[in-house]
């Protein structure tokens, strides 16, 4: 009786045994198993999550390269903007300039003009100075009665020639009288000294 008790006592334990041994195999390969998944988990994530960062790299690598096109396209615009701006006023600025000369030396041209030095009957350097601008037309004149009226500009000589008060005075008043009756009207230049003495004694406004 004792010997059967510990043969079936013996064979309970082995059969627990087993069975124990069979839940702990169960139990590892459910381990292994659970594991495995949870490695291929993170595997999976891990290659979701690249897509997913190569994507937003795409997009931001796309997106910055479309924004420095953009700001490198407004840049050029700008910068043309501002060079067509300043080329444009400097060309202007030329403009300007080149028609107001064109219009001085269209001045130049059509003007005609008496240069007067009364008794003397050589030309004098300051004729041929200023017959070498190429007005339209310098006459050399030494008589009052030799000046055409019809002349835009007279000069009266009172430098080259020394002329007491009295005589430029005479000569002045002179001019007065044909401007006044003259038809036609022209510019007076009167070549002075800076001299005290030199100077005309009465004003010029007379003229007018």
């Amino acid at each position: 009786m004792w010997q059967f008790y510990n043969y079936f006592y013996a064979q309970a334990t082995v059969e627990q045994l087993q069975s124990q041994i069979e839940f702990l195999q169960k139990a590892n390969d459910s381990l292994v198993s659970s594991f495995q998944t949870y490695v291929q988990s993170i595997y999976n994530l891990i290659f979701i999550t690249s897509i997913v960062l190569g994507i937003f790299a795409a997009i931001a690598t796309a997106l910055f390269w479309k924004s420095l096109r953009d700001a490198t396209r407004s840049a050029k615009e700008i910068a043309e903007k501002e060079i067509y701006k300043v080329v444009g006023d400097s060309i202007a600025r030329e403009v300007n300039i080149l028609q107001r000369s064109i219009a001085r030396e269209q001045i130049v041209g059509n003007t005609r003009i008496n240069y007067l030095l009364v008794g003397n009957y050589q030309e004098p350097k300051i004729c041929q100075l200023i017959r070498r601008r190429e007005f339209r037309d310098v006459r050399f004149r030494n008589r009052i009665d030799d000046i055409n009226l019809q002349y835009e500009v007279l000069v009266i000589d009172f430098l080259t020639e020394e002329f007491d008060k009295s005589q430029r005075n005479e000569i002045i008043r002179s001019m007065i009288s044909l401007y006044r009756e003259s038809p036609f009207k022209f510019v007076l230049v009167v070549y002075v000294s800076s001299a005290p003495d030199k100077r005309l004694s009465f004003p010029l406004q007379e003229l007018i």
